[in-house]
């Protein structure tokens, strides 16, 4: 048995006490140390099994995560760019199903692309307007990119 560790987490060190108390043979694999840990297919064949999606695991509620992950409301003031990047979202569609073949090996039917793919557009519920989640690199706290406004 393997245990991705973290030894800052409670429940992750309450697991491997577990594992040892019980005598259970297990290999401790510190993921948040090193690289060499987990590597993309490992990561993939775990979610796999656990029937998750990589978001499912991130400690959303983490000052990384609120720091570098935003959320753009936008409202009827910004319907242009919400047009924008939908059309974005579309094209980004046709061309994975259109090219799947060639990049992936495999035909894939355009509903299965639809379902894999993820927007960074969130429908909102009810009232609210639709959310734009985009991660912004902050450096020491500070943005660490230039925005531009063409007005």
């Amino acid at each position: 048995m393997k245990i991705y560790h973290n030894p800052r987490c409670q429940k992750s060190r309450e697991a491997l006490l577990m594992l040892e108390q019980e005598g259970i043979a297990h290999e401790v694999r510190l993921y948040m140390k090193d690289e060499e840990s987990m590597n993309v297919v490992e990561l993939e064949g775990v979610l796999e099994a656990l029937d998750l999606d990589a978001l499912d695991l991130v400690r959303v509620n983490e000052a990384l995560w609120k720091e570098a992950y935003k959320d753009l409301e936008l409202d009827k003031n910004h319907l242009g760019f919400y047009e924008f990047i939908t059309n974005v979202d579309d094209h980004n569609v046709l061309q994975i199903q259109n090219n799947s073949t060639e990049w992936f090996s495999k035909e894939f039917p355009l509903d299965i692309v639809e379902e894999f793919y993820n927007t960074p557009i969130k429908i909102g519920r009810g009232k609210k307007p639709p959310l734009l989640k985009i991660k912004i690199p902050i450096v020491k706290g500070d943005l660490g990119c230039s925005i531009y406004n063409s007005n």
